[in-house]
């Protein structure tokens, strides 16, 4: 595979959601996947270590903005995880809206 691209609640400074980005990010990586986008609200992660194709990518804070930039890697990508804590549901209706369409 390609290029994985990781969405959810991370890059909020929330230590229990980012530990979950960890571990998807660890389980992706035992599948051998070339490169690995993880989107994120803001790039907070200098305390943590990662391989050299795991990317970052900080949205806009523009909302219009940010659903197209999600469409867009969504639909750019062989596989599109959604992860993170359970606020996310609540929060981004339209973006999962986008990703399950492009997918």
């Amino acid at each position: 595979m390609k290029k994985v691209v990781i969405y959810g609640y991370y890059g909020q400074k929330n230590t229990g959601d980012d530990y979950i980005m960890l571990s998807v990010i660890n389980s992706v990586l035992k599948s051998r996947v070339r490169d690995i986008y993880v989107i994120v609200k803001e790039i907070c992660f200098a305390n943590y270590s990662f391989p050299k194709n795991v990317h970052f990518l900080a949205l806009s804070r523009n909302k219009l903005i940010r659903q197209l930039q999600i469409t867009f890697h969504a639909c750019k990508c062989n596989k599109f995880i959604i992860g993170g804590g359970g606020v996310y549901g609540q929060t981004i209706q339209l973006e999962r809206y986008y990703a399950i369409t492009c997918g």
